[in-house]
């Protein structure tokens, strides 16, 4: 089974994290941060990060998935 963070829980990021879970992934559905910078350490867990999000967030997500 794959761990897959989803970053973004809008209709885009729910549509990928329920396709997801039907084929037996575990998934976490992450929302937009309350300080604008996912905490690189929720996103260790991930065997997969699906970034779903707004085009402004991107590099910062990449950034955190990175650290």
């Amino acid at each position: 089974m794959t761990t897959t963070i989803v970053l973004g829980d809008g209709p885009l990021g729910q549509t990928i994290a329920t396709v997801l879970r039907g084929r037996g992934d575990a998934v976490e559905l992450l929302g937009r941060p309350v300080g604008e910078r996912h905490d690189p350490g929720t996103l260790r867990a991930a065997d997969v990060i699906v970034d779903a999000s707004r085009a402004d967030a991107v590099a910062s997500n990449v950034e955190a998935a990175l650290d």
